[in-house]
């Protein structure tokens, strides 16, 4: 593979070809840009990374650029036919309720300056998980038809892949872009406002630069919750059987900005590595003694772990393996009671 054109096979990059340009010759921008929606799709669906699959739903991979052993060529009219009558359901059906629609704005988070400081009531943000996905190659296959590429400099990712002088991104580079989001965060919040952020990784280290970057910028930890998202990924199922090291459950940090402001340093642990495993192995022991949190599984016990310590400021955050040969040296009737 050296160019996007070589993830579709000739047929059906001439017929997306056709489409992109009949869409293109629309002269009503609103229904040009309805069919660009619907086209971006069947972009991603008419490529060769669509996957076989003899029971149906077949699909790409999300969250990666996968080319299975065994492709399944859509049809890219009758996909685009199919989103184009989804998108036709929906404007029958929606009905605004305020006369002046929502403002949406694309650029880096880093970078809020058309938003006034002290503004916003709430945010809500669900950053990448450190190297879990790549959304800028991911973006690729759309973004190529369109035309317009996303600049990776401020994405806020952990890329090992490649050398930092070809676009790599190391865990110290991925704490400062975090860092600088969370800094115009505080800025626009409203003093007393929160902010919710949704994480979950399977590395310490990740989640130190999360934490680290919430205390540089002032905020206040609150009590953090726990979100099942239901479906699980191919490595998510991994990971539930035990295969590798997955995390599926996300924790979602509570942050409040104080009303009076105060510079707070990250904390530093004073705990060395066997106190801090010494009382990881009482927390796991005594989750997976509990209902119904232990019922989800190492998964479940682990996301519960990374929640009680994100409740805390100044608790350290520990690695999915540690969890896992805890849960593993535990007695099998514990263990009996959590799956």
């Amino acid at each position: 593979m050296s160019s996007v054109a070589d993830l579709y096979t000739p047929r059906n990059l001439h017929a997306l070809a056709l489409l992109w340009r009949e869409i293109g010759l629309i002269e009503d921008d609103r229904i040009k840009r309805a069919l660009a929606f619907a086209f971006t799709n069947t972009a991603w669906h008419g490529s060769r990374m669509r996957r076989f699959n003899a029971r149906g739903g077949q699909r790409p991979l999300t969250g990666t650029l996968y080319i299975p052993q065994l492709s399944s060529e859509a049809n890219v009219f009758e996909v685009m036919r199919n989103k184009m009558a989804q998108l036709q359901r929906y404007y029958r059906s929606f009905r605004p309720r305020i006369a002046e629609a929502p403002s949406v704005t694309l650029g880096s988070a880093t970078k809020l300056a058309n938003v006034r400081s002290g503004s916003v009531d709430y945010v809500f943000t669900d950053p990448p998980f450190g190297s879990n996905i790549f959304y800028a190659d991911c973006n690729l296959i759309w973004e190529s038809w369109l035309g317009t590429l996303t600049n990776t400099d401020d994405e806020a990712v952990v890329n090992r892949s490649l050398a930092i002088e070809n676009g790599g991104k190391s865990l110290e580079q991925y704490g400062v872009l975090i860092s600088s989001a969370l800094g115009e965060i505080s800025r626009v919040l409203k003093p007393g406002g929160w902010a919710t952020i949704v994480f979950h990784n399977t590395d310490a280290a990740v989640w130190q630069a999360i934490k680290d970057a919430a205390f540089v910028n002032g905020f206040e930890f609150h009590e953090a919750a726990s979100l099942d998202r239901k479906q699980q990924s191919h490595k998510g199922y991994k990971g539930r059987g035990g295969e590798e090291n997955v995390a599926h459950f996300d924790v979602i940090f509570n942050l409040r900005k104080p009303i009076i402001a105060s510079k707070t340093k990250a904390s530093k642990s004073k705990r060395n590595r066997p106190q801090a495993l010494r009382m990881l192995n009482e927390l796991v022991a005594s989750i997976v003694r509990e209902e119904p949190t232990s019922e989800r599984g190492l998964q479940g016990v682990h996301a519960e772990v990374m929640r009680r310590l994100a409740s805390h400021g100044d608790s350290d955050f520990v690695d999915y393996a540690d969890v896992r040969a805890i849960w593993e040296s535990l007695p099998k009737g514990e263990l009996a009671l959590s799956r």
